[in-house]
C-alpha cells in the first residue's frame, strides 16, 4: 500500500496512499451491497452529486487521509522527513524510507503489479470489461486507454476491436528457456552495467560525483532494476506451459487504433 521506496515528495506520497486506502474502502463497500454487479458502475454511483461518499475522490480528502498514514510511519520510524531549500522562496518537503527498512528490502519491491496471466484473460465485450479475472470486481481497468489532455475519445462501435483484443490477449506464449538459461549463465555479459554502478558508488563515498556521474548512476541503476525485473519474471514463469498478455486500446480515433500491452515489463515483444 505504501508508495515510499525512494525520496518522494510529501504531496505525492500522501495522495498516492490516500487513493490506495480509498480504493480498498470502495471495494469493501462494493462487496457489501447488492444493487450493482460492476465495480465500475458502483464507483460511478459513489461520485454522483447526492451520494454521501462523493468526498472520497477529492484531492483535499485524499491528501488529508494519506498524510495521516505518513504521520504514523514517521512516528514508527519507518520513514523520515527531509527538507531541501532550493532558494530563498522554494522549499521542498520529502519523505524517505529509513535505512533499516531499505536494508531489509530488495528489488522485488519494484516488480510491477500487472504480471503475465497463466490462464486466458476474460473476453471484452460491449457489456463486460475483460482482461484480468478480478477486473471490474476488485479494481476497474477500462479497455480504452484514455488521454486526459485529448478532446477525442475512442468509441468502440463494432466487434472488430473486441475480436482483435480478445484474439491477441488469448494467444498463449511460453518463455524460451534456452535463451533464458544462456542469459543466466552469462550474467556478467548481459549485466555489464553492474561494474559501472559499483565504480560510481565507490566514487560517491569520497564525494566526487559531478552532475554527469549522478545522471549516469541513476540511468544505470534504472536499467539494472528493469533487467532484474525482466529476468525475475521470466524465471518465475519458465515452467508454465502457456502465459498470456492482456492488451488495451489507445485513445486515438478508431481508424488509427493501436493495441498496447497492459504488461510493460515483460511481454512477447520485450
Amino acid at each position: 500500500m505504501i508508495h515510499i521506496i525512494k525520496k518522494t515528495t510529501v504531496l505525492d506520497a500522501s495522495l498516492k496512499n490516500g487513493k490506495e486506502i480509498v480504493r480498498v474502502f470502495k471495494y469493501w463497500l462494493f462487496k457489501n451491497q447488492n444493487t450493482y454487479t460492476s465495480l465500475k458502475e458502483f464507483s460511478a454511483h459513489l461520485k454522483s452529486i447526492d451520494n454521501k461518499y462523493i468526498f472520497l475522490d477529492s484531492d483535499d480528502f485524499l491528501f488529508f487521509l494519506g498524510s495521516k498514514v505518513l504521520d504514523v510511519m514517521i512516528n514508527l520510524e519507518l520513514i523520515k522527513p527531509v527538507t531541501t531549500q532550493k532558494n530563498k522562496i522554494k522549499t521542498n518537503f520529502f519523505v524517505i524510507a529509513d535505512k533499516t527498512l531499505i536494508k531489509h528490502t530488495n528489488e522485488t519491491l519494484f516488480t510491477p503489479v500487472k504480471l503475465p496471466m497463466i490462464v486466458k484473460p476474460n473476453p471484452h465485450s460491449d457489456k463486460n470489461i475483460g482482461g484480468y479475472l478480478l477486473n471490474d470486481t476488485f479494481f476497474t481497468d477500462d479497455l480504452i486507454l484514455h488521454k486526459p489532455t485529448s478532446k477525442y475519445y475512442s468509441k468502440i462501435n463494432n466487434n472488430l476491436i473486441y475480436d482483435a483484443v480478445n484474439g491477441l490477449s488469448s494467444t498463449g506464449f511460453k518463455v524460451n528457456t534456452k535463451v533464458l538459461d544462456f542469459i543466466n549463465d552469462n550474467y556478467d555479459i548481459f549485466f555489464e552495467e553492474e561494474n559501472q554502478i559499483d565504480l560510481l558508488r565507490e566514487k560517491s563515498l569520497n564525494g566526487k560525483l559531478n552532475w554527469r556521474d549522478i545522471a549516469k548512476l541513476k540511468s544505470l541503476s534504472s536499467l539494472r532494476v528493469l533487467k532484474h525485473n525482466i529476468m525475475g519474471i521470466a524465471n518465475a514463469y519458465r515452467n508454465m506451459s502457456q502465459i498470456y498478455f492482456p492488451v488495451k486500446k489507445n485513445y486515438i480515433l478508431e481508424v488509427e487504433s493501436i493495441l498496447y500491452h497492459t504488461i510493460l515489463i515483460l511481454n512477447h515483444m520485450s
